[in-house]
């Protein structure tokens, strides 16, 4: 089980999270840009994306990334609560 283990209990959860918040937010900005939203795909010429459908393509592609990120440390969290109870019922004895 150890082998398991590559990154510790405290980086896995916040990696977790940060990876739960980075899908939800890039989900939600591809959705907008997706649905061409005013403000974001109108302004002033040259600082607005030519191709909101590519920018939306983009955000979904990251927010899949990071659904593989969120899956890896939710399972490193997983070990090391496994591994932290394997570790106390050793020292009960």
């Amino acid at each position: 089980m150890a082998r398991l283990n590559v990154v510790g209990p405290g980086l896995s959860l916040c990696c977790t999270i940060l990876s739960a918040v980075g899908i939800i937010f890039l989900l939600l900005l591809g959705a907008l840009f997706h649905s061409d939203n005013e403000e974001l795909v109108e302004g002033k010429e040259g600082e607005v994306p030519t191709d909101p459908a590519m920018v939306a393509k983009g955000c979904y592609l990251a927010g899949f990334i990071y659904m593989g990120f969120f899956a890896f440390c939710w399972c490193q969290s997983y070990v090391n609560q496994k591994m932290a109870a394997e570790e106390q019922r050793f020292t009960n004895i």
